[in-house]
């Protein structure tokens, strides 16, 4: 089964594509692991789950679907990525070629256009060797985890103190404790 990730800040256009994807996951081997408002939010979801496909819209608040990519072909680089834009720009498609994206769109998109990428996309993943993965982040990247962890009260204080120390940060102090 592959995964799918979906970054779209547009709700609408976000439940469009779930609705979608989820039909055709009757007749592909894929499911939604996932979905975001904005890149920022996206990129610390998508290194937490893996996805083997990315849905982002171009233009999103906070970090771009470019800036986006950029960030997860670091970790991901195996990782099948699907451009949809509202915009026919240049330097948007020029962008989607220097990241080698499987497919670019333009709002609104076709249920049988996406079938069709999303079947090309399918097959080409089954033609690659199944990659190692690399769970070296970024420092940057390991410390943004770390705080949706804690922030998201999804570590015990004894796992969030263990995780600081590595991280050679301090959240517990005489005058402060996050």
């Amino acid at each position: 089964m592959y995964k799918v990730f979906i970054a779209e800040d547009e709700h609408l256009i976000r439940e469009s594509l779930k609705r979608t994807i989820q039909q055709l996951s009757e007749t592909l081997p894929i499911e939604i692991v996932g979905e975001a408002s904005d890149g920022e939010v996206a990129l610390t979801r998508i290194l937490e789950r893996q996805p083997d496909i990315l849905l982002t819209d171009i233009r999103m608040p906070f970090m771009d679907g470019i800036e986006l990519s950029q960030e997860v072909r670091q970790s991901l680089p195996d990782i099948q990525i699907i451009f949809i834009s509202g915009f026919d720009e240049f330097t948007y498609a020029k962008a989607a070629i220097h990241l080698q994206v499987a497919e670019y769109f333009l709002k609104p998109i076709k249920p049988d256009e996406l079938r069709e990428s999303l079947e090309k996309v399918v097959a080409r993943l089954e033609q690659q060797p199944q990659p190692m993965i690399d769970t070296s982040y970024s420092f940057d990247v390991k410390k943004n985890l770390f705080l949706n962890a804690v922030f998201g009260n999804q570590s015990t204080l004894s796992e969030a103190l263990e995780e600081a120390r590595q991280l050679d940060r301090q959240i517990a102090g005489k005058k402060f404790i996050v």
